[in-house]
């Protein structure tokens, strides 16, 4: 058996080829990270003008963009990235019509002709039956954990293969320290974080799942020490009965990582189906992993040749090919194009921002009466003159103020939807306007009447009106995320640009899960993405916002004025034009901060109004009276 140890490259795809996931193979106990995966051919006589069949088909040229088909092993680079052009099999015979074969080491020999751009590591470890469960050793399920989670770290260092998706071949009791690997991961806090959101899929290769927990466990060990003639020492397999921090922690940790966590890991087992020396290594109970999701399959071979294929149609080799394809698919259909990526972006940010329920008080007001209310457009109120006023630097504001009952909600809600409105905001700047509302409601429920009601109806209006402006706000986006545990273990969250967002939800499914999740947006969030807005300079746009009953608003009143004159107090370079007109009460904290603007007084305008009202009211009643 091999003294190698930590991580081995086998084979990186061609430059041009894309990588499109990393694979781990991991041996079991008395494992070795080359032999556990190599096929023994031996040398065979045959007649000079045959060759050997099985070799024969391995240098077909295979369907596949990469053609070389090869046995031998790689050279590495100074870098550890292994060249693509390893020595092939010679077909010549030797003189006595001997074949000279090499053993097949088939996760470098056959399966990047199946899978090329897949990049392939081999991973070796000490796995001494006295060490590997004792609490007082280094060489724990815990330590070699550990180490696997490290090295695997340490090839993906680059920016572009920290979150590429990884997969894991696991053999036997390899398949626990993998597990463990994954569930070290997702609590970690360092770098090391970054393994468990970018591990796709887990294949286990008779790795036994569940039985009598530790018991079941510890009886397997027993039979694999024996098969290879060891003496395990009974002290440790005593320990394993009852060593819930090591084997419990993995086998519990594992499945309720797979339950409970946002990355969705995919799993799936092969079994054995033949005794070895009269013994079943993991019976087929045991194979199954707890998960509903979970596949297994067969594969013809006892434990230890189960894992030995010698060439591209070995029924074991197609079976874990099988899968593998299944995955790349997904793996490929997932990242998609940039445009369809975009547009789902899009959908998902306005869907985040959507409730009607902020738009129900504005349907709730009474319609004006008939006749009521022109005076709103007569050149002695200030009103249209502030509508066709251009852009200054200042914040243009109009304020309504009036008493409790005398009509503020239903003038705004005629100049809201008054086709004189548009008419002279064109005047103001050319080109179409959007108009936004947000009637505050104190009797309404929380989004009715709260601050980040009124801050996402505000930033659904603007994203609505011109989708344009999304790519503004991703870092706002993203940020609301930031209180998320489950968004904290995945480094790739740090798209400031629609491009790198782009990149990260391609390259990393978790990201595409994990975002697109439904969160709400904090108020600093949604704070963020208004000023990111108004402060950009690429997307012209011109709005006109109608905000009524600030004085029913249930926040801090001053705070929301803060923010609004921050937001939308107009920049020499701002490519949006806003104008906004509040309604609310005469309250002192409304006159300090809105004195200095234009508006009106409604109880000074509205006589008129309210005799009309009555004389047609008392005409009606008159003439029903007939």
């Amino acid at each position: 058996m091999g003294k190698d140890r930590g991580l081995l490259a086998l084979y990186h795809p061609d430059q041009g080829t894309p990588v499109l996931a990393d694979v781990v193979f991991v041996h079991g106990l008395f494992g070795d990270r080359c032999q556990t995966w190599t096929k023994n051919l031996g040398r065979r006589k045959e007649p000079p003008d045959k060759g050997t069949q099985s070799l024969s088909k391995l240098n077909k040229v295979h369907p596949s963009p990469w053609k070389k088909t090869f046995i031998g092993r790689s050279e590495l680079d100074n870098h550890g990235t292994p060249h693509t052009t390893p020595r092939r099999i010679q077909d010549e015979q030797n003189e006595n019509g001997t074949k000279p074969v090499s053993n097949v080491f088939w996760p470098r020999d056959l399966l990047p002709l199946v899978f090329p751009g897949f990049r392939i590591f081999t991973w070796g470890y000490d796995v001494d039956i006295d060490h590997v469960f004792s609490g007082a050793s280094t060489a724990t399920v815990f330590q070699h954990a550990g180490n696997l989670l490290s090295d695997v770290a340490d090839v993906r260092t680059a920016k572009e293969a920290e979150s590429r998706p990884l997969i894991f071949i696991a053999h036997s009791l390899g398949g626990i320290v993998v597990k463990d690997a994954i569930n070290q991961s997702f609590d970690a806090q360092t770098h090391l974080k970054s393994i468990a959101p970018a591990t796709f899929g887990v294949c286990f290769l008779g790795t036994p799942h569940r039985g009598a927990s530790t018991v079941a466990l510890g009886e397997t060990i027993y039979r694999i020490s024996t098969l290879w003639g060891k003496s395990p020492n009974l002290r440790v397999l005593q320990a394993l009965k009852y060593d819930a921090e090591t084997l419990d922690r993995v086998q519990h940790g594992f499945k309720t990582m797979l339950f409970k966590s946002r990355c969705r890991i995919k799993v799936r087992s092969f079994r054995e189906t033949e005794k070895t020396h009269g013994i079943t290594i993991v019976d087929r109970f045991s194979a199954i992993i707890d998960d509903p999701m979970g596949i297994v399959s067969d594969i013809h071979g006892d434990h230890s040749n189960m894992t030995k294929f010698s060439n591209i149609e070995d029924p074991g080799f197609i079976s874990l090919c099988g899968a593998l394809r299944r995955w790349a698919e997904e793996l490929s259909n997932t990242a998609g194009d940039d445009e369809q990526t975009v547009d789902l972006v899009k959908t998902n940010v306005l869907r985040g921002l959507e409730n009607s329920q902020r738009r129900q008080r504005v349907d709730q007001v009474s319609t004006a009466y008939d006749g009521t209310f022109r005076w709103l457009f007569a050149p002695d109120v200030e009103f249209q003159d502030w509508l066709c006023a251009a852009q200054q630097n200042k914040l243009p504001i109009f304020w309504i103020q009036g008493k409790p009952g005398s009509g503020k909600s239903t003038l705004m809600k005629y100049a809201l939807g008054h086709q004189r409105t548009r008419e002279l905001l064109e005047r103001a700047a050319p080109g179409p306007w959007t108009i936004v509302s947000y009637f505050f409601h104190e009797r309404g429920s929380r989004i009715q009447k709260s601050t980040d009601g009124l801050l996402q109806e505000l930033l659904y209006s603007l994203l609505h009106a011109n989708g344009d402006l999304i790519q503004f706000v991703i870092p706002a986006w993203m940020r609301k995320f930031s209180h998320q545990k489950h968004v904290m273990r995945y480094p790739s969250y740090s798209a400031d640009t629609m491009e790198q967002l782009v990149a990260s939800i391609k390259s990393d499914r978790n990201i595409r899960n994990a975002l697109f999740r439904s969160e709400t947006w904090s108020i600093k969030s949604l704070q963020h993405a208004l000023v990111a807005i108004t402060r950009q300079t690429e997307v012209a746009l011109n709005v006109l916002i109608f905000v009524d009953a600030l004085d029913e608003h249930d926040g801090n009143h001053r705070d929301l004025i803060k923010f609004i004159r921050h937001a939308f107090t107009p920049t020499e370079v701002a490519a949006i034009n806003v104008k906004m007109c509040f309604a609310s009460r005469p309250e002192s904290v409304y006159h300090s901060a809105f004195e200095e603007f234009p508006g009106l007084v409604i109880h000074q305008h509205t006589r008129e109004d309210i005799q009309r009202y009555v004389r047609e009211q008392i005409n009606s009643a008159t003439l029903g009276g007939k």
